[in-house]
């Protein structure tokens, strides 16, 4: 009986050490998966801002949720029809149509490790614009009257390079810690100077060299800001 009890007592530690061991694997096993869970999560935003509705899916692209991958676009008609000014005394009549928008591919970074973001990245811009003015009325040249057909159209096209890189900032995260969250987010696409075509006919057709003139004004507007907020969704646990 002594020696059973010696064995018993002997044994005893040993069942302790082996549970614990037993404890630890099990922990140990689960980490891989459990940190693959919280990086891998999926997100998906609905988006309204400067450059139009669009929507995006985002990934979380490590364990501590700092960086995240968003592919996503936006999208907005424009259309403006018979707007009116007045120029020297006379009414000209503008048509204004086209769109704006975008598909992009971005990296969020959180170096707080909290809501706050800074974003680059870069985008395909759908950005362009055509216009079309014209005198409402016939107007009167000493004992002349032209028909506003007869003075002429000015038409132009603004356009952008192709891609456009991104720098931003904003608040929110695009995979939310809740099932839904929010995020607003403020940056710049440069875009490089726009590209200007400029056509008249007409008695206005003269005009049509001031092109380069024209090309200059808006040559300063390299930078294309843009204002967004987001509602996100959490897709993956």
């Amino acid at each position: 009986m002594k020696q059973l009890f010696n064995i018993i007592f002997f044994c005893l530690p040993l069942f302790g050490l082996a549970q614990e061991k037993i404890k630890t694997d099990a922990t140990l096993s689960n980490m891989p998966l459990l940190e693959k869970n919280k990086g891998g999560q999926l997100g998906f935003s609905l988006k309204a801002g400067t450059m139009g509705f669009g929507a995006e899916l985002a990934k979380n692209l490590n364990a501590k949720r700092t960086i995240s991958l968003r592919l996503g676009g936006t999208y907005l008609p424009i259309t403006y029809n018979g707007l009116e000014l007045k120029v020297d005394g006379s009414t000209i009549v503008a048509d204004i149509s086209g769109n704006l928008g975008n598909g992009f591919l971005m990296f969020d970074f959180h170096p707080f490790g909290n809501a706050f973001k800074f974003t680059l990245g870069g985008a395909m811009m759908l950005t362009k614009i055509n216009g079309a003015a014209r005198m409402k009325d016939s107007i009167q040249q000493g004992e002349i009257i032209l028909a506003p057909e007869k003075v002429g159209l000015i038409n132009t096209n603004i356009t952008h390079e192709p891609f456009a890189p991104y720098v931003g900032i904003g608040f929110g995260r695009a995979i939310p810690k809740n099932r839904i969250g929010f995020s607003f987010e403020i940056g710049t696409y440069y875009t490089g100077a726009p590209k200007l075509d400029f056509v008249t006919t007409g008695l206005l057709e003269p005009t049509s060299d001031q092109e380069p003139v024209l090309q200059k004004g808006i040559s300063v507007y390299e930078w294309m800001p843009q204002m967004m907020f987001n509602i996100t969704f959490k897709l993956a646990k």
